[in-house]
């Protein structure tokens, strides 16, 4: 079972650890910045989709370039969208999250997103097995 407090906390860190723009200065020469219905994609674009469960967005963000293992929040409480989209039951995001590369094996506060799914599902679900499968 996924401790109470979990979303919670990711949707603390969506409004909090994404706001600053800081992390989105490119160096010079560096290629385009993707963008996803013409507008520049930002860190924390995923995740925030994931929380809203917009599955299409998802798609579109991850079509246009957008990082699907970004960390987001502090440095202390980073978070993927892989695991947020777990801890939020979001498992059809989880899946097209893990089709398109996701890295499985990325953690949260000591916890890699198989062990959420563990907590969440009971480790029998077709997302548990799909996430042992590609973890190294």
């Amino acid at each position: 079972m996924t401790p109470w407090w979990l979303p919670l906390s990711i949707v603390t860190l969506i409004l909090t650890g994404c706001s600053s723009n800081d992390s989105n200065t490119l160096p010079p020469n560096s290629p385009p910045t993707p963008t996803y219905h013409n507008t520049p994609i930002k860190k924390g674009d995923v995740v925030r989709a994931v929380v809203n469960g917009d599955f299409s967005k998802v798609l579109g963000l991850i079509s246009a370039g957008a990082n699907i293992n970004e960390n987001v929040g502090d440095e202390v409480h980073e978070i993927t969208p892989l695991i947020a989209a777990i801890a939020l039951d979001e498992q059809k995001i989880a899946f097209a999250l893990i089709d398109h590369g996701a890295a499985v094996h990325q953690a949260y506060q000591g916890y890699s997103a198989l062990d959420f799914s563990i907590f969440k599902y009971g480790g029998k679900d077709s997302l548990s097995r799909s996430l042992r499968r590609n973890t190294p």
